[in-house]
């Protein structure tokens, strides 16, 4: 019963969008509506543009935020493991001196 309910509220409001599609023909005109049609569909496109370029500006700023940040990260753990490399050249250093001392 509600499916039915549905179908025909469905059907009812399709034919109330044709009669009111021809009414407008009717009265404005097919150049006059056509224009008209034409405008609209102009103007939800532009919106539609500017929302999509908004959306990838959005994740344009989160993929280099987070690019900046991973970036950010490799130097500092850059850094760290040059400072290990350092100690541990001047212990080899220190190493090697004290057994050329010994000798």
């Amino acid at each position: 019963e509600e499916v039915k309910g549905s179908v025909m509220s469905y059907v009812t409001s399709g034919k109330e969008g044709i009669l009111t599609v021809q009414k407008e023909l009717q009265s404005k005109g097919v150049k006059a509506y056509s224009m008209e049609l034409a405008s609209f569909a102009q103007k939800y496109a532009s919106e539609t543009t500017a929302s999509t370029k908004v959306y990838l500006l959005d994740s344009y700023s989160g993929a280099k935020a987070a690019a900046l940040e991973k970036s950010k990260y490799a130097q500092d753990q850059a850094l760290e493991a040059k400072k290990v490399a350092i100690l541990k050249a001047k212990k080899a250093y220190h190493s090697t001196s004290e057994l050329v001392a010994q000798d």
